[in-house]
C-alpha cells in the first residue's frame, strides 16, 4: 500500500517572516495577507461549523485527492504483466511466419528475373549474328543424332540406364542431351597480333566449352566453308559431251553424277611451298534405304574419324600442270570407295553407309528403284586443314600457316589434361579474312562453318566488359557460385556415378584432376588472362590474383569479381571484352535449341528427322498435314511455297507453329504436325501445277532455356524467337 504524507509544516519565526518581507514587493506581501486571512477564516468557520456544507465538500476533495494519489503511485500486478507479454509473443510470432515466405518469394523472383536476362542475351546475341547455325540438336548415348528427344523438359536419368552402357548419365540428363551445334557460321576473324605465339583470327565457339579429342593429324571438330555451287552431267560419254570431261568454271563449283556415283572439282596445281598437296571436301547428304522391300530416306550428316566409323571426306589431290603450264581439265574420280576400284582416285572417296541402297552396283539400263544419293540432297564444302594437330598455341604450338592457302584453323586454347574438353577458341589463318570466296549471290568474304558438340549447358559463359577505370569489378549472371572444395548433394544419383565427384573439383567435372573454378578469356585475344582455383595456393593467377589491398577477388555469395587492379592496368585491359566460365551451386545452365535451317521432304513417316517432313496424302496421314519429327514439336516452321487442290495459284510465306503437346501428336503416325486447313480451309495439297506439292520449308524457332535446381525440384525459364534464315541454293 502507498503511504500518506502529512504536511507537518510550522509556523515561520519572525527572523524568516523579515526575510520573506525582504524578498516580496509590498504588493505581494498584501495579497498574501490577504489570502492568508480568506484561508483562515475559511477555516474558522469550518472549525465553528458554521458551514457545514463546505465542510462536506472539503472531505469529498480530500478523497478524491487521495485516490488520485493512491493511482498515481500504484504498480502493475504480475498476472497484468504475464498477460502483457503473451499478447506481445502471440503478435511478434505471427510478423515472424511472414518472413520466410516473403524471403522465398523475393529469392524466386530474383532467379526468375536472373533467368529472364540470361535467356535475353542468348537471344539478341542469336538475332545479332550475322549468320545462324544450321541446327543445334540432341544427342543420345551412343553420341549419334537423336530426333526423337522432345524438346519438353528432361527429367533426370538414373545411373542404372541400360542405354548409357557406362557412360556418365550427367552429360545425357536434364538439359544436357541438346549438345550437338551443327553448321555455326561465321566470316573469318580478322587478324589479331597480340595473340601470344599465335598470329591469326581469333573465333571463340558460342557454346564452349566444347568436346574435343586429338587423333594423330585430327580432332573432334567439323570446320568447312560455305556450299559449292552445284552442276549436274554425266560421267560417260554422251553426244553433247563426248570425252565425257566436267565442264567447270572456277573452284567453287563441282559436277555430280548420281546415276554413275562419281563427282568432279575444278583442279588446283601442286605447289611445293603447301604443306599438304590435295584439298578435302566434305559432303552432307540424304540417302536411300531400303527396308523389308520399302524405300526410304536417312540424313549422312558430316563426319569424319574419330567422330564415327563413317567418313564424308573426299580428298581431291593436287595436280601437275599440262603442256606449257596450262591448268589440266578436271576429273571425274568416285564418290565412295571400293565402287571403281580401277579408278586413279580411288580410295580418296567417302566410306559408304552400311544402309545405303545401291540396287546392285554399277546399276542396270533400266532401273526401276531409286538407290544411292538422293538427288540435289547433297552439300558440298570445302573443309578446313587443322594446321596444328596434337596441341593448342596457349600450350606452346605454332601453327605452320600455309601463305596461299587460307583453309587452315588450330585450337588456340589449351585443352584440359584430364579429359576431352577444351574452352573453344580457334584461330584461323590470317589470309582467310580477305579471301574472296565465289558463291551463288556473288564474291563474298571467305565464311567458315563447324560443327561441334558442346562439354556440359551447366557452365555457365558470361561476356563482360571490363570498366573503364577501378575498381574493375564485375557482377556475374548468377549469385552463389560453386568453388572446389564444395561438397555436391549425394541423394542426386547422377552425382553419384562416379565417387571421387562427392567434393566439387572445378568446372570440367573431373574426379582425377583438379580444374580451375573460374576462367576469364580476353575474346578479342583468345589469351586466358587468369583463372581461379579454390584448392590451389595461390588461388588466383593473372585478372584474379589476390590483391591484399583491394576487395575480395571472388564473392562466392554475391558472384562478384573483382579483377586485380594492377594487372588489369599493366595489360591495358580496361574495357576489354572478357568471357567467364563458372559453375553455380543451383547447378544453373542454358540450353539453346534451334529448328533447321531448311528442311527436305521425306518419302516415308519413318524417314522424319530433324531435317525432314513428310506430307500426308490421305492414306497415310491426313492430306493437309505436315509432319514432322518429335524434336520439332512446338517449333514454329515457314513454308516458302505450296499448292493445294482448291485454288491454282500458289499459297507464298505463311508461318505455322508445330503441334507442341504430345497427347495432340497424330494417332496413326505418333509425330506433331502443322495442317493448313484451319487457316486456309483447304483440302489437300496438291501436285499438279508444278509436280512438287510443297517448296522451301524453312525452321524459324531458336528456344533459350535457363534451367536450375531447387533442392530436388529443377525449375525452366524459356523464351522462343524467331530467327529468318537465309536462302538456301
Amino acid at each position: 500500500m502507498p503511504f500518506l504524507v502529512r504536511n507537518n509544516t510550522k509556523k515561520p519565526t519572525i527572523k524568516q517572516r523579515r526575510s520573506l518581507n525582504n524578498e516580496f514587493p509590498a504588493q505581494d506581501r498584501r495579497q498574501c495577507k490577504l489570502n492568508a486571512s480568506v484561508q483562515a477564516a475559511h477555516l474558522s468557520a469550518a472549525c465553528k461549523g458554521t458551514d457545514a456544507m463546505d465542510m462536506m465538500n472539503a472531505n469529498q476533495l480530500n478523497k478524491t485527492r487521495r485516490k488520485v494519489e493512491r493511482r498515481v503511485h500504484s504498480g502493475f500486478s504480475l498476472v497484468e504483466i504475464m498477460v502483457v507479454l503473451v499478447v506481445l509473443l502471440i503478435g511478434i510470432l505471427a510478423i515472424v511466419r511472414l518472413f520466410p515466405p516473403g524471403f522465398l518469394s523475393i529469392a524466386r523472383t530474383a532467379e526468375v528475373t536472373a533467368a529472364e536476362a540470361i535467356n535475353r542475351q542468348v537471344t539478341d546475341k542469336a538475332l545479332a549474328a550475322e549468320n545462324a547455325s544450321e541446327a543445334i540438336v540432341a544427342l543420345d548415348a551412343a553420341g549419334n543424332l537423336s530426333s526423337t528427344v522432345l524438346p519438353s523438359f528432361n527429367a533426370d536419368l538414373v545411373a542404372t540406364d541400360p542405354s548409357l552402357a557406362g557412360k556418365d548419365p550427367w552429360y545425357f540428363s536434364n538439359i544436357n542431351p541438346y549438345r550437338f551445334v551443327m553448321g555455326e557460321s561465321f566470316r573469318i576473324p580478322i587478324a589479331s597480333g597480340t595473340t601470344g605465339q599465335g598470329y591469326g583470327g581469333i573465333h571463340p565457339l558460342e557454346y564452349g566449352p566444347v568436346e574435343n579429342t586429338f587423333t594423330g593429324t585430327t580432332d573432334s571438330l567439323l570446320v568447312y566453308g560455305a556450299a559449292l555451287q552445284r552442276t549436274i552431267q554425266a560421267s560417260v560419254p554422251t553426244i553433247s559431251n563426248p570425252s565425257a570431261t566436267p565442264v567447270l568454271r572456277n573452284e567453287a563449283e563441282y559436277a555430280i553424277d548420281y546415276d554413275n556415283l562419281k563427282v568432279a572439282f575444278f583442279p588446283r596445281l601442286i605447289d611445293p611451298a603447301r604443306p599438304i598437296a590435295f584439298r578435302q571436301f566434305t559432303i552432307s547428304y540424304d540417302y536411300y534405304v531400303s527396308t523389308g522391300g520399302t524405300i526410304s530416306v536417312q540424313f549422312q550428316p558430316n563426319a569424319y574419324p574419330p567422330n564415327g566409323v563413317v567418313s564424308t571426306v573426299v580428298t581431291v589431290p593436287d595436280v601437275a600442270a599440262g603442256t606449257n603450264g596450262a591448268l589440266p581439265a578436271p576429273v571425274w574420280q568416285p564418290l565412295y570407295n571400293g565402287q571403281y576400284p580401277s579408278d586413279i582416285n580411288e580410295g580418296n572417296g567417302m566410306t559408304v553407309p552400311s544402309a545405303m541402297y545401291l540396287a546392285g552396283f554399277p546399276p542396270a539400263a533400266n532401273v526401276t528403284y531409286p538407290y544411292g544419293m538422293v538427288r540435289e540432297s547433297e552439300d558440298v564444302s570445302r573443309k578446313f586443314r587443322l594446321a596444328l594437330p596434337n596441341n593448342t598455341v596457349e600450350a606452346g604450338g605454332v601453327p605452320t600457316w600455309s601463305s596461299n592457302d587460307a583453309y587452315e584453323y588450330a585450337w588456340y586454347s589449351k585443352q584440359s589434361p584430364g579429359n576431352n574438353v577444351n574452352p573453344g577458341i580457334l584461330i584461323f589463318n590470317p589470309s582467310g579474312h580477305n579471301q574472296p570466296q565465289v558463291t551463288s549471290s556473288g564474291t563474298k568474304p571467305l565464311v567458315a562453318r563447324v560443327d561441334y558438340r558442346i562439354f556440359d549447358n551447366h557452365v555457365m559463359k558470361d561476356d563482360r566488359s571490363v570498366p573503364a577505370q577501378s575498381p574493375y569489378t564485375m557482377p556475374l549472371s548468377v549469385p552463389f557460385l560453386r568453388l572446389g572444395g564444395d561438397v555436391l548433394d549425394n541423394s542426386n544419383p547422377i552425382n553419384n556415378f562416379n565417387p571421387a565427384l562427392g567434393t566439387y573439383n572445378g568446372i570440367y567435372r573431373d574426379g582425377s584432376n583438379r580444374t580451375p573454378d573460374i576462367i576469364v578469356y580476353n575474346v578479342a585475344t583468345g589469351q586466358e588472362v587468369g583463372d581461379w582455383t579454390n584448392q590451389n595456393s595461390p588461388q588466383g593467377t593473372g585478372v584474379l590474383t589476390i590483391d591484399p589491398s583491394g576487395p575480395t577477388t571472388v564473392d562466392q555469395k554475391t558472384g562478384v569479381i573483382t579483377l586485380n587492379k594492377s594487372v588489369v592496368e599493366a595489360q591495358g585491359l580496361q574495357s576489354a571484352s572478357l568471357r567467364i566460365f563458372y559453375r553455380t551451386q543451383k547447378d544453373w545452365g542454358v540450353q539453346v535449341q534451334k529448328a533447321a535451317a531448311h528442311y527436305r521432304e521425306a518419302t516415308a513417316p519413318g524417314s522424319v528427322d530433324f531435317r525432314h517432313y513428310f506430307i500426308g496424302d490421305g492414306v497415310t496421314g491426313k492430306a493437309t498435314r505436315i509432319y514432322f519429327a518429335p524434336c520439332d514439336a512446338g517449333k514454329s516452321v515457314m513454308l516458302g511455297e505450296f499448292y493445294t487442290t482448291t485454288r491454282i495459284e500458289p499459297y507464298h510465306s505463311m508461318q505455322f507453329q508445330i503441334s507442341a503437346d504430345p497427347s495432340l501428336f497424330d494417332p496413326d503416325l505418333n509425330l506433331p504436325f502443322i495442317d493448313i486447313a484451319p487457316s486456309i480451309g483447304a483440302t489437300a495439297f496438291s501436285a499438279q501445277q508444278t509436280g512438287r506439292r510443297v517448296n522451301n520449308v524453312t525452321g524459324l524457332s531458336l528456344k533459350s532455356r535457363v534451367a536450375w535446381r531447387d533442392a530436388q525440384r529443377w525449375r525452366i525459364q524459356d523464351t522462343d524467337t524467331i530467327l529468318v534464315q537465309q536462302p538456301s541454293q
